[in-house]
């Protein structure tokens, strides 16, 4: 990830995987379900007609309770779903993912896996609002998340996420529901994220495949991005965009945070959605950074190293601000371009600066 992202830990939201573990834990040993087995703060929501959600917690307490299952299984499923939800833990490798005792192919696993689902849905139950007059729970959560931590995704800093006023982003099951139900409903495993990541990359695929994963609310060391290029775009061929090359990589190689860079470049593509960045839009860059001349006609190489210096620098200074994406590819490719490129390519882009300017 570029950047960490900040916890809204004290929105309402939060609360329901309050709810979930006294729900597992009172089940341990009561025999008889009523809605005191759940947080009393709850209790004015279930007693609603309207509310089935003590139905659907009365059905699993039923299923923990079937003949067979003794105070240690249950004791073992409630273990199972707060040690599922020490995902900052697993994510950063201090804990492994328990194995658990939920056998999701029965009618018990099943039925848990159903209950989670239907949880992050009740998330916008009016219990869960902070404001009376704030509208559904999980745009109030979104609303409060954004003014936070701004609208550049950190997962690709190339796409923002939707702006408040409008549609809100999904919030992305981080620890995917289908093989972590039990973190289903917990607003730490629920990630605005921008929807190309989620919907056209990460889907469901497996954040923990590689034993560990950045974890979004924790510090997230410094990762750089150095652009270069195989083969130079043909000057006599427009369609041709060159070959180009992106790493990614830390800032200080470190073996204990490598597999989560490789989590991330292998759900979310990054190096080959940058490359693809840089190949469709260099032109473009090129010719914003042309509006910068203050005229006449004759840019020379100093000039022009000058102006790209410029451009680095202020998309290195906006790349805090995450308020518009890109800014980290853009800050690395005028590096590129400083550093790295041939010279016969930066001065192309002179001569065309000095023929537009002259025309």
């Amino acid at each position: 990830m570029f950047f960490r992202y900040y916890e809204i830990g004290d929105h309402p939201c939060c609360r329901m995987q309050e709810a979930v573990e006294a729900f597992f834990h009172s089940a341990i040993t009561e025999t008889t379900f009523s809605n005191d087995l759940l947080p009393n703060w709850l209790h004015e929501t279930l007693d609603k007609k309207s509310c089935k959600l003590d139905a659907k917690f009365e059905a699993v307490f039923d299923l923990l309770h079937e003949d067979g299952l003794d105070d240690a299984f249950r004791q073992g499923v409630y273990d199972q779903v707060v040690n599922t939800n020490h995902i900052a833990e697993i994510c950063n490798g201090e804990e492994e993912v328990p194995a658990g005792v939920i056998d999701w192919d029965t009618p018990l696993g099943r039925a848990i896996k159903a209950l989670m689902g239907d949880l992050y849905e009740t998330l916008d139950l009016a219990v869960f609002r902070r404001n009376k007059n704030g509208g559904k729970p999980r745009h109030e959560f979104y609303r409060e998340f954004v003014k936070v931590n701004k609208y550049v995704c950190p997962f690709c800093g190339l796409d923002k996420l939707k702006n408040v006023r409008g549609r809100r982003e999904d919030l992305d099951h981080y620890l995917h529901k289908s093989k972590y139900p039990l973190a289903a409903a917990n607003m730490r495993n629920l990630i605005p994220t921008c929807g190309t990541c989620n919907q056209d990359y990460k889907k469901t695929k497996d954040i923990l495949e590689d034993g560990k994963a950045f974890y979004p609310y924790s510090d997230i060391l410094a990762v750089e991005i150095v652009v270069d290029c195989d083969a130079y775009p043909a000057t006599d061929n427009l369609d041709d965009s060159g070959a180009w090359r992106v790493n990614v990589s830390l800032s200080e190689p470190s073996a204990d945070i490598q597999p989560m860079m490789n989590a991330w470049e292998r759900v979310y593509s990054v190096s080959e959605r940058l490359e693809n960045e840089v190949a469709e839009f260099f032109e473009e860059w090129m010719q914003d950074l042309f509006t910068e001349l203050d005229g006449g006609n004759d840019v020379d190489e100093a000039s022009f190293v000058q102006l790209l210096t410029y451009a680095r620098d202020k998309a290195s200074q906006a790349i805090s601000r995450r308020m518009n994406p890109g800014e980290i590819l853009r800050a690395a490719f005028f590096d590129f371009m400083i550093t790295r490129a041939e010279k016969s390519f930066v001065e192309s882009f002179r001569w065309q600066a000095n023929s537009e300017q002259a025309a």
